[in-house]
């Protein structure tokens, strides 16, 4: 089969049917394997049946239902904040967050390979941005040093391309130290990282000290939609000026519903955290023990390997699939020249026999080239 720049990744219709030829999963941000749970799914169903399936309007018209209410009052319990505010998706969330915070005579600091949904956020603006490296924050003193005026730290608790989790304790240091305000993306942190499953923060055990936290209900929620979490003063200012969740419409209410059920599972079910890093850490293990160099952080669900040339990432993605296995591949724009990869996303619900048999797998595809050798 000939690998074509523009392709991407098909899924079957029902990706979990006994008996189906579909590849196996390792391309989504599906991290606990909650996106087929039956208690979602008829945590869903039931919503649909008493309201519906659209919301109708936007939040602040009519849109918004006791369901969106009861999961931004459970978001904020699971994340331990005053408050807590939904959006249709982690990109809104995200864009209409950061906009509404990074507003002219605000100095702006956007750590530079964030997601695209910070840095439009951090330009929609208006403020001063400014563009820092996580490794260089002598760097980033430097120039909250020199700003004047209200200072905002933007940046991703986890790198969804690397696979690294952000130096956040460091970071928080200088937010203190030039008293600004920390705004954290936990998008493939939550419901992962922490004993709690809370993500970045909780893992580098800074939660408190930041003030702003985003996340998504799109990936270890397997639902979507996307929410931020602070102080009840942030949220009420948020709902008046966070332009995309003011006009858009409220997300739909059976995700909210199937939202809600995810979160209490996770909160009630701390092993599937814990089992979906074990798998991360396994697979990393496995490839390791086959030659195969891997990046990112032990913990963290995505496996990266560097094949260097989009071409070949997409032609080894392609002969993965014919083995069995979805797996992405990256190229440039997501990802800087000459750094195109393969990205393994690990699950939970992901068995040793299978993470065992993609490492062999790769090894395979990647060996005649040499890659990652």
């Amino acid at each position: 089969m000939e690998a074509r720049l523009c392709d991407g990744i098909v899924r079957a219709r029902k990706v979990t049917a006994k008996g189906s030829d579909a590849p196996r999963d390792f391309a989504s941000n599906d991290y606990l394997g909650l996106r087929n749970d039956p208690r979602l799914v008829r945590a869903a169903t039931d919503a649909a049946e008493e309201f519906g399936l659209g919301s109708g309007a936007s939040a602040l018209i009519s849109g918004r239902t006791s369901i969106h209410a009861e999961l931004e009052e459970t978001i904020a319990r699971f994340e331990d904040a005053e408050a807590a505010l939904i959006f249709p998706t982690g990109y809104a969330a995200n864009l209409g967050t950061v906009a509404a915070l990074a507003d002219a005579g605000t100095t702006v600091f956007c750590e530079r390979h964030n997601h695209a949904c910070l840095v439009d956020g951090c330009r929609l603006g208006g403020g001063e941005l400014h563009f820092f490296r996580r490794d260089r924050l002598d760097a980033l003193d430097d120039a909250l040093r020199r700003a004047s005026g209200p200072r905002l730290i933007v940046i991703d608790g986890v790198f969804s391309m690397e696979g690294e989790i952000a130096p956040l304790a460091a970071v928080c240091d200088l937010a203190d130290r030039h008293d600004a305000w920390v705004v954290v993306d936990e998008a493939h942190g939550t419901g992962v990282l922490g004993d709690r499953g809370r993500g970045a923060a909780e893992a580098c055990g800074v939660t408190d000290r930041i003030a702003v936290r985003t996340g998504t209900l799109s990936k270890a929620s397997g639902c979507q939609g996307g929410f931020v979490v602070g102080s009840r003063t942030l949220i009420d200012h948020l709902w008046h000026t966070a332009r995309t969740q003011i006009y858009s419409t409220a997300l739909a209410v059976p995700t909210a519903a199937a939202a809600l059920e995810a979160i209490e599972i996770i909160r009630g079910e701390p092993d599937l955290p814990a089992r979906c890093r074990g798998n991360a850490r396994r697979m990393r293990t496995l490839l390791a023990a086959r030659e195969v160099t891997t990046g990112g952080h032990c913990d963290v669900p995505i496996v990266p390997i560097n094949v260097g040339e989009p071409a070949r990432a997409v032609e080894a993605a392609t002969r993965l699939n014919e083995h069995g296995f979805a797996v992405a591949a990256i190229r440039p724009p997501t990802v800087p020249r000459g750094t195109s990869r393969l990205r393994i996303s690990v699950s939970a619900a992901h068995t040793e026999d299978e993470l065992t048999r993609l490492a062999d797998a790769v090894a395979e595809t990647l060996a005649p080239t040499g890659a990652a050798r």
